[in-house]
């Protein structure tokens, strides 16, 4: 039979990034091997950047007073074992433990360290003290005692005499004698009590069950088989000799799969009990990083039972499509790190103190569908479909170590990858977008690189980015395919000074040349209500140069797409500001980089939309006038 949940059990683990927040995870017991290995890597425990550490018992109905100890360096799996323990014991038993735990761990318990062995210890206990069942007070305790000779001497009063006695006195007597406690509706002779010392408590191998079926047929008492079928569960299913059962209650070590089925009165058939052992075998051939990413996985495509193991299997197959920010706990977490990974390096860190990066983060997520799970941010790589072989992926070339390489911020499976070419990941660290690179990286992934020689990662398997002088990809601002990276002339070997202005073929390059600035009015701006743009305040000096720096700022930043830049400008004066509006017409804009790099260089730049400007300072858009044509050929008509 299934052991039933009698403790509920907090971990908490220390935030080495950010002492103001800590991971913490929540977990019933007894569990299963996987669902204690789960709760530790919701509580970030798979790399040794954290330590897990059970707070202690949070609830226990069965044994009230564990809840109020605090045990002296307790690990989840002894305490698992004393949840096992109670979780088999039966009435007499179980008031026997709560009778004797106050013996054990002392009056003044509040303010000592309880051993988590002498508690374990006391399990072993149990059977030595004689309890009585259905007595609640003195007076039954006394009454029983009677009744049934057990009061010295007894046998030789008459009954007249004894139905004299008072029963109370004498179950009071007995008692204090005793040492005994009145606990669930029993009382528990504590007499002589001394803790059992075991010097090697065996902690045995717990359930390695995935799911739990509890199954009947139509004439049968129901029973309980594992999946992954274990001999005993073959067993079961063999003697039964169905091919379908009902399915009496249904228990899973993944908790997002709930339920087996919506379906209000469920039936299984052993060609699907045996379609989930296939899939819980695929599962224990995973490596934990991809099992963390698949369970993050079905909790972004909201898979909650097991009605599509078609779609369970997909996910897992396509583990890869997604990429896990392991130690983004919050989407303010995520936006901070993607601000580290796209600013300057020169850029002040502190600040990011000044950002709201929870809303940052908000947009972010929005637009790089990207969701929280309880194991991380997870996001899903836009240019693939969970149910699609399709890929796109966009590179830039980059000098990286002395060597040219192409970078991708998309994972590439490995059909992707050309003979002849090499690919690395990057993981990102704590303060660098590009900490180490590696092979494989499965959690806080940041990107990949294409190279035509290997690179030497040592017998760590693994370059520590931090470390190395020139460890940072200088992106070169040139975008690039990968037959056109292969076909490309320059030796990675041999020219380690590479100029980037003489390999930009085909690429997209920084043009500096004119580029037409229209003065218009303030009132201009006001008939501009269905347009939108950036404005910059306080244009000093040559505007031409404003006009080129923009687009090469733009441009290196990856906010200026696909070779587009900004073709025209409107300048205007409002008071004695100079001010610069650049129309979002015929460009293409990664808008979430472009809020983002209007905030970080708001103290610079005073840069604000154009829906923001007029209202705020020219008292609102005058909607009573067609739009301005500010030149023939110029239909501005790209809005956002």
């Amino acid at each position: 039979m299934a052991d039933e949940k009698v403790m509920l059990i907090e971990l908490s683990a220390e935030n080495t990034d950010d002492a103001s927040k800590e991971y913490v995870a929540d977990i019933r017991l007894p569990a299963s091997v996987h669902e204690m290995d789960d709760a530790i890597e919701r509580c970030r425990g798979y790399l040794e950047k954290t330590h897990i550490m059970p707070f202690g018992i949070t609830e226990c109905e069965r044994v009230p007073l564990l809840s109020e100890l605090r045990f002296d360096s307790p690990n989840l799996y002894e305490l698992n074992f004393l949840a096992k323990q109670i979780s088999e014991f039966d009435t007499a038993q179980l008031a026997a433990y709560n009778a004797l735990l106050p013996l054990v761990v002392g009056e003044d318990y509040e303010s000592n360290l309880i051993s988590i062995k002498d508690v374990i210890n006391l399990t072993y206990s149990v059977d030595d003290y004689s309890v009585a069942s259905n007595i609640f007070n003195d007076t039954e305790l006394g009454e029983m005692l009677v009744d049934n000779n057990m009061v010295e001497d007894i046998e030789n009063l008459s009954d007249e005499i004894i139905e004299l006695l008072d029963y109370e006195k004498v179950g009071e007597a007995h008692r204090m004698a005793e040492n005994g406690v009145y606990v669930n509706g029993c009382y528990v002779s504590r007499e002589g009590f001394k803790l059992k010392e075991t010097e090697n408590i065996l902690i045995h191998e717990f359930d390695k069950y995935m799911f739990r079926f509890r199954l009947s047929r139509y004439d049968g008492i129901p029973m309980w088989i594992n999946v992954p079928l274990d001999e005993n569960s073959e067993q079961i299913l063999k003697s039964a000799n169905v091919d379908e059962f009902n399915l009496v209650d249904f228990v899973s070590a993944i908790p997002q799969i709930e339920k087996y089925s919506d379906k209000m009165h469920p039936k299984i058939t052993m060609a699907e009990i045996n379609r989930i052992d296939k899939l819980c075998q695929n599962f224990l051939s995973l490596d934990e990083i991809q099992s963390i990413k698949f369970k993050a996985a079905l909790c972004f495509e909201d898979v909650q039972t097991l009605d599509d193991v078609n779609k369970i299997n997909l996910i897992m197959k396509n583990a890869d499509s997604y990429n896990l920010k392991y130690f983004n706990v919050f989407s303010s977490d995520f936006a901070v790190d993607y601000l580290k990974q796209h600013l300057d390096e020169s850029f002040p860190i502190e600040y990011l103190q000044l950002i709201n990066t929870q809303a940052l983060g908000d947009r972010l997520l929005s637009e790089y569908c990207g969701k929280y799970t309880p194991y991380g941010i997870l996001l899903k790589s836009s240019n693939e479909q969970i149910l699609s072989n399709e890929s796109k992926h966009e590179f830039v070339l980059a000098d990286f170590l002395s060597k040219h390489v192409l970078f991708t911020e998309d994972r590439l499976k490995a059909e992707e990858v050309p003979e002849g070419l090499y690919k690395y990941e990057f993981r990102s660290g704590a303060e660098y977008a590009y900490a180490a690179l590696e092979e494989k990286v499965g959690v806080d992934f940041s990107g990949t690189i294409l190279s035509k020689v290997p690179f030497d990662l040592g017998e760590n398997e693994y370059i520590d980015l931090e470390k190395e002088i020139d460890g940072i990809p200088d992106f070169l601002d040139v975008e690039m395919s990968i037959d056109e990276f292969i076909n490309s002339d320059f030796n990675p070997e041999e020219d380690e000074n590479f100029d980037e202005d003489e390999t930009q073929t085909g690429g997209m390059g920084l043009c500096h040349g004119f580029m037409p600035i229209e003065n218009i009015t303030t009132e201009d701006l006001r008939k501009m209500s269905d347009k939108e743009g950036l404005i910059l305040q306080g244009c000093g000096g040559d505007l031409q140069e404003w006009i080129d720096g923009v687009n090469e700022m733009l441009t290196k930043s990856g906010i200026l797409m696909n070779g587009t830049k900004f073709e025209k400008a409107y300048a205007f004066q409002n008071g004695n500001l100079t001010n610069l509006l650049y129309p979002f017409d015929d460009v293409e804009l990664d808008i979430g980089k472009l809020a983002m790099w209007r905030i970080v260089t708001h103290s610079q730049f005073y840069g604000t939309w154009l829906s923001d400007y007029v209202p705020n300072y020219l008292g609102g858009f005058d909607n009573s006038a067609d739009d301005i044509n500010c030149s023939e050929d110029d239909d501005f008509s790209q809005s956002m």
